[in-house]
């Protein structure tokens, strides 16, 4: 998407990672930087399989100000445990069904905000799952 090169936008795999590695005592210098943190910061995952799951628990875990989950399908079709989904939403994530990224809004070099598109659910696709579709 337009802007995903900014600072600030993080893939999970290196913000869980940084985050495993900090919490066993390794020296993580782009944790304690902040780039690869959530403390104090306006979070927005992507996606709804159990890794953003992971990604919203563990950026509210780290002390983030606020943290949405966007999902470009509903929640009774999210591929992520349900149990995950309601833990979360327990502990302060916002979800935002039917919606999916159209870029990234950036200052200078940073993210600053996330441009969203609204989807509907449409027919069947060959597995027989609703494929999602732009409004």
């Amino acid at each position: 998407a337009e802007g995903s090169e900014a600072n600030g936008v993080v893939r999970a795999i290196d913000f869980l990672t940084a985050s495993n590695r900090k919490s066993f005592g390794d020296a993580v210098p782009e944790f304690d930087s902040g780039a690869l943190n959530a403390e104090g910061k306006r979070v927005v995952v992507i996606g709804g399989g159990d890794t953003a799951m992971d990604c919203v628990r563990t950026s509210i875990r780290q002390g983030a100000t606020s943290v949405k989950c966007l999902y470009r399908r509903d929640r009774a079709n999210m591929p992520g445990s349900q149990r995950e989904v309601e833990n979360a939403e327990e502990e302060g994530v916002v979800f935002e069904w039917l919606s999916a990224p159209k870029g990234f809004v950036v200052s200078g070099d940073n993210v600053s905000g996330v441009m969203v598109q609204k989807m509907r659910l449409g027919a069947p696709d060959v597995s027989g799952r609703q494929a999602p579709e732009v409004i």
